[in-house]
């Protein structure tokens, strides 16, 4: 549910936690992010939910949860200084 992001958001906003809203798969604006702020630690909690879509739709899924992952680390790899990444989301 939307709502439920956007409330977790404004809880780790509070918290000093830094929220981006963007597309993983967007490598520019990954490198721009990673080249304007020394991240220490990325959250990923990005995940196309819903199983059944994911079966009917399987290239959607890897799209989203697989090769958006794989430019996370990517990003992740060639920054400095090299954060930690916390992964919490595999969607279903």
């Amino acid at each position: 549910d939307p709502n439920l992001k956007r409330a977790r958001q404004k809880l780790l906003e509070r918290a000093g936690v830094f929220v981006v809203e963007g597309d993983i798969n967007d490598g520019p604006l990954l490198k721009k992010l990673f080249d304007v702020v020394p991240f220490t630690h990325v959250m990923h909690l990005a995940a196309q939910a819903g199983v059944r879509y994911a079966m009917q739709n399987p290239n959607s899924y890897v799209h989203s949860n697989i090769a958006g992952f794989v430019n996370l680390l990517e990003a992740c790899k060639s920054a400095n200084p090299q954060p930690s990444i916390v992964w919490a989301s595999s969607s279903s």
